[in-house]
């Protein structure tokens, strides 16, 4: 999300700030006291598990989380994830921009001849667009893009809404598909399981027979005391034979329901109740709750985005919805282990946006599941103007490193001098943060209208992916800070006034001196390089202008086939020589807008993705 000028400022004062910051301005050491102490990293971790616990993130609000030091062995988080996208939609209806521009044919509830073409009684409504368009579930691109973003919060499993029987197949098979590729990788990519509820027998003979009779996708499985988990409602069974061979093939949890009795056995997806119930160590963490069965009534006493208990005092707090309030709070209760202690927290949820319009008894729109940005409950991005961004993703990496990671400690660097393009055996000895492989791929798929004839039908395309960043190593000597930045294939020739070519971006915590684009970055390396010369540029984020402004010419950088390096000298980041710099970098490749952050969702190849940045240093 673009990061608003703050002022309009006239060039001239704005020069005269970044010729002192270009030439040094006032230097920054990272050290947080004098004399702190750092300590040697024992620490005997694969490139994978390095990376995942070395990442960093601001949202919107300022909210920050660090690098961990270690994952906890006992903690487990899941999230609900939907498969039916591409399969209920007969056209593509919006809420907010019904809200927007329309809002007589959205509360129209007429049946029959008379309903409004723009939004019909009985069809599945968005509550708002999602960022990467309104997908269809199947589309590989988004499949990697969010196996990249669960991987990265740490989240371990993934269930499947089958709860209205449908089971989807063609959507599963897509995501394990790409999953495997991944996991195949080395990296730990969320398991898999599904959720019954409605005809729970034939559904789960169903999955059974699809899925897990073959045993070709047993490593894809979430397991549960040592079985695949289900979730199932068992006394619906009517043949008890299959009842007992699926108890003996699955760990069997109840389908809980928030507004049944709670049972220590069952295994929850929502609770209507504050603090949530504890279902023998696991919980839910739901975005917002919806006990009305109407959302889009929102004075009947739904608990939105932006209603807590006790954050906030009681209530809703509408002009607060894009901080997560209510979903602070229900990760609150689960990290502090209310109601006994929290092993095992359930997320609620990713990418559901959608809900049919219904008339009510009172002759009324009525949306059951989610309305409009506020009372809705997926983390997942929106590109819908003025809606929450980024920020309930960055929310739920933060969150989850609350509930499932050691804090991180002060390690000790060791001081490196890499002769850049000179000697790559110089960075053996470097830990390299790993990025997927295959997830710069090319979009050509269409969205989940599914039909040329249906309304809001379109083909969503991308080419923009171009080098595919696989690793990034960073060090550093009492003078420079040096990238080397690794893809897939061989890196492309720069062509002339290409701003998106291999760029760093950089952010420096401890420097006050300089502002900073979506609240993590300082700088921009490698916008306009000298080919043939070897120097590159170093570029300032100034925010009263929204804009990145050149303040160098003089980063020296070299490229040798797959391999890019750069030798930053830490004086132009305003960091003392000699000090232990802490660094948040981003690797990136052919991005379409550097001026929003929503773009390193999208475009190009950004190692890591997103708002996420590798922490070298702390």
């Amino acid at each position: 999300m673009r990061k608003k000028p703050l002022s309009l400022l006239n060039k001239l004062p704005i020069l005269l700030v970044l010729a002192l910051v270009g030439c040094g301005g006032e230097n920054v050491s990272s050290s947080s006291s004098s004399g702190e102490r750092y300590v040697e990293d024992t620490r005997d971790l694969t490139d994978i598990e390095f990376t995942t616990l070395s990442l960093a993130g601001t949202d919107d609000f300022g909210r920050t989380f660090s690098s961990a030091s270690a994952r906890k062995e006992d903690k487990e988080v899941g999230i609900f994830y939907f498969i039916w996208h591409g399969s209920e939609e007969n056209g593509i209806y919006d809420v907010s921009e019904l809200l927007k521009n329309n809002p007589a044919a959205l509360n129209d509830v007429s049946s029959g001849t008379g309903q409004p073409a723009a939004s019909p009684l009985g069809s599945f409504h968005y509550f708002a667009e999602p960022l990467f368009g309104y997908y269809d579930s199947r589309d590989p691109w988004v499949i990697a893009r969010h196996c990249e973003l669960f991987t990265m919060a740490g989240i371990d499993y993934l269930v499947f809404d089958t709860t209205n029987s449908f089971t989807y197949d063609s959507a599963v098979l897509a995501i394990i598909d790409t999953f495997s590729k991944f996991a195949a990788q080395g990296f730990k990519v969320p398991k898999l399981a599904f959720y019954t509820n409605s005809h729970s027998e034939q559904t789960v003979n169903n999955i059974y027979k699809a899925f897990y009779e073959s045993g070709k996708y047993a490593d894809s499985w979430y397991l549960m005391d040592g079985k695949p988990m289900l979730v199932t409602n068992k006394e619906e069974f009517l043949d008890k034979e299959a009842l007992a061979f699926y108890e003996d093939y699955f760990t069997l949890k109840g389908a809980q329901w928030p507004d049944e009795r709670m049972r220590d056995y069952n295994f929850p997806w929502m609770c209507w109740d504050f603090p949530q119930f504890n279902h023998g160590g696991i919980m839910s963490v739901s975005i917002a709750q919806m006990p009305t069965y109407n959302a889009a009534d929102m004075e009947m006493g739904n608990y939105g985005r932006g209603h807590t208990w006790q954050l906030a005092g009681y209530g809703q707090n509408s002009d607060r919805y894009r901080e997560g309030l209510n979903y602070e709070e229900q990760w609150k209760t689960a990290i502090e282990g209310t109601n006994g202690e929290v092993n095992n927290a359930f997320i609620t949820g990713w990418n559901e946006w959608m809900a049919i319009k219904n008339r009510s008894s009172q002759g009324k729109i009525q949306m059951v599941d989610g309305f409009n940005l506020e009372y809705s409950r997926d983390a997942e991005m929106t590109k819908t103007e003025g809606g929450y961004g980024d920020n309930f993703y960055v929310q739920t990496v933060r969150n989850i490193r609350n509930f499932a990671y050691e804090e991180g400690k002060n390690y000790a660097l060791a001081s490196n001098e890499i002769a850049i393009g000179t000697d790559d055996t110089a960075w053996d000895g470097v830990r390299a943060y790993r990025d997927f492989e295959g997830d710069a791929m090319i979009r050509n798929y269409q969205n989940a209208a599914g039909d040329t004839n249906m309304p809001g039908y379109e083909v969503y395309y991308d080419d923009t992916a171009r080098n595919d960043i696989v690793s990034t190593k960073i060090t550093h000597d009492a003078k420079n800070l040096y990238v080397r930045v690794e893809t897939a294939a061989e890196i492309t020739a720069h062509e002339a006034r290409d701003d998106s070519w291999m760029n760093l971006f950089i952010g420096v915590p401890e420097n006050e001196n300089v502002d900073d684009f979506a609240d993590n970055w300082n700088f921009r390396i490698n916008a306009n390089p000298k080919n043939g010369q070897g120097l590159t540029s170093i570029d300032q984020y100034v925010s009263s202008t929204d804009e990145w402004f050149n303040v160098g010419n003089q980063i020296p950088y070299a490229v040798n086939g797959n391999v890019i390096e750069f030798a930053i000298p830490l004086s132009k980041l305003g960091i003392a020589e000699g000090a232990q710099p802490h660094v948040l970098l981003k690797a990136t490749d052919h991005l379409s807008d550097p001026l929003d952050s929503d773009d390193f969702y999208i475009s190009g190849d950004s190692a890591p993705i997103g708002r996420l940045s590798y922490e070298y240093g702390n």
